[in-house]
C-alpha cells in the first residue's frame, strides 16, 4: 500500500522491485493508488499513483486565479 508514502519512498520501492509505474500530480505523499493494495499483479503491471496536493487544517496557501483575481 502505497497510500501515505511519500512520492519518493515509492519510487524507491518501485524501481528496487523493477515494476513500472507512473506518479500524476505535484504532492509529496501519495494519495491514491491502481490497482489497490492487496490486488495480485504481475511484472508487466503498470502501477499508477496519484500525488495531489492535499489541503490540511490550519495550513496556509495561496492560490492565484487564471483570470488574476
Amino acid at each position: 500500500d502505497f497510500i501515505g508514502m511519500t512520492v519518493q519512498e515509492a519510487k524507491q520501492i518501485l524501481y528496487e522491485s523493477e515494476i513500472d509505474y507512473e506518479i500524476q500530480g505535484e504532492g509529496e505523499d501519495i494519495t491514491s493508488q491502481f490497482p489497490k493494495a492487496g490486488e495480485e499483479i504481475n511484472k508487466n503491471t503498470k502501477i499508477l499513483l496519484s500525488s495531489f496536493l492535499s489541503w490540511k487544517k490550519g495550513s496556509e496557501r495561496t492560490l492565484t486565479l487564471l483570470n488574476g483575481t
